[in-house]
């Protein structure tokens, strides 16, 4: 991607995964794969480089060396050792690695987001400071982010529960794409049954 050196990737790996059960990065995309491989490489793929893996402290232990490997070879490692201390703290973490004020913010549990959908937010990516793709009208997830936004981040994440609250007072724009994928994340043994891959 012409523009990618631009742009930085944040996955977001840092909660406890508690209703899984399991580690959602660790979980298999297929055979080879975990769903935090199979995100880091769409985005390596499209030419981004400053990529970051924010990650729950205990899931970087055995038995997940291996997994832990290869998503390092992929992108910067943060560990967060607090994952009951939400989202917002580990987006935070994940801002102070980056230097790119133009920022995707991706869940592990929505491995299933293809690069279209980030093309078509980079294709969009205007004045606002929040991109969102939009599926049949309803906003889903990655959510890109510019120089505004991860300003507030840096400087005051606490004074903001959740990223919704965060993202209201900024401008944004939803870019309406085809796939589904951008509604669907994997929390529970259920979802992962309707879903995509195993433990």
């Amino acid at each position: 991607m012409r523009n990618g050196a631009t742009y930085a990737a944040i996955v977001l790996a840092g909660g406890a995964s508690r209703r899984m059960g399991y580690p959602k990065p660790w979980l298999r995309w297929d055979e080879a794969t975990t769903y935090a491989e199979r995100i880091l490489g769409t985005y390596r793929a499209l030419g981004l480089h400053e990529l970051v893996l924010v990650l729950n402290a205990d899931f970087a232990r055995e038995p997940w060396l291996d997994a832990l490997a290869r998503a390092s070879s992929m992108a910067s490692l943060v560990l967060n050792p607090d994952p009951d201390a939400g989202r917002m703290r580990s987006i935070f973490l994940g801002m102070r690695a980056i230097t790119s004020d133009k920022v995707f913010l991706h869940n592990v549990d929505s491995p299933f987001v293809g690069p279209e959908v980030i093309q078509a937010l980079m294709r969009n990516d205007g004045d606002e400071q929040v991109i969102i793709p939009a599926n049949q009208g309803k906003g889903g997830h990655p959510v890109l982010v510019k120089a505004a936004v991860k300003r507030e981040v840096l400087a005051a994440y606490d004074r903001h529960a959740t990223l919704k609250d965060l993202l209201g007072g900024y401008t944004r724009k939803y870019v309406e794409v085809s796939s589904p994928s951008v509604l669907v994340n994997i929390n529970t043994p259920a979802d992962l049954q309707h879903g995509h891959g195993h433990p």
